[in-house]
């Protein structure tokens, strides 16, 4: 059975999982449903000139990922998400199958994938949600997405 999410939900497997980034990026959070994503391998971006080591997903046979699909969002809301991903460069979106944890189907979601050259600095290691909170959630929320907000008010506006 095919869910009826649609294209304005994006599978979300990193910084996005964190409804205070959410909430920050785009003002409210909106429902988060768990799906595994399978074909791709998150790890984290190892690239001494980024600040936070975000993750990134790259296709891999027999690899899945866990996260969640963002429903119901608003044309504003995807302008903005798909400029915090691209902003970040190395990401390109795609249009993918995610399989929704509580047996409820499966849907076509955006998701942000690494490009060619981003795939280049990924670490063979895997991409962890709790080293990420503490090393990193308070940089993107207190410097990170304040300072897009102030470089780039036309992409946060109604």
């Amino acid at each position: 059975m095919t869910s009826s999410v649609t294209d304005e939900s994006v599978f979300a497997y990193g910084t996005l999982l964190f409804p205070e980034i959410v909430e920050a990026l785009i003002g409210r959070v909106p429902t988060m449903k768990e799906a595994t994503l399978s074909g791709y391998r998150r790890c984290y971006i190892d690239d001494p000139k980024r600040v936070a080591k975000g993750p990134a997903i790259t296709p891999e046979q027999g690899s899945s990922v866990l996260g969640k699909v963002l429903v119901g969002l608003n044309a504003r809301e995807l302008r903005i998400l798909d400029f915090y991903e691209s902003n970040a460069k190395g990401y390109e979106i795609a249009h993918e199958t995610v399989t929704f944890s509580d047996g409820s189907g499966s849907a076509s979601v955006k998701v942000y994938v690494a490009d060619e050259t981003l795939r280049l600095s990924l670490s063979k290691d895997g991409w962890s949600e709790a080293d990420f909170a503490a090393k990193h959630l308070n940089y993107y929320l207190s410097e990170r997405i304040p300072k897009m907000k102030i470089d780039f008010p036309a992409v946060f506006a109604e």
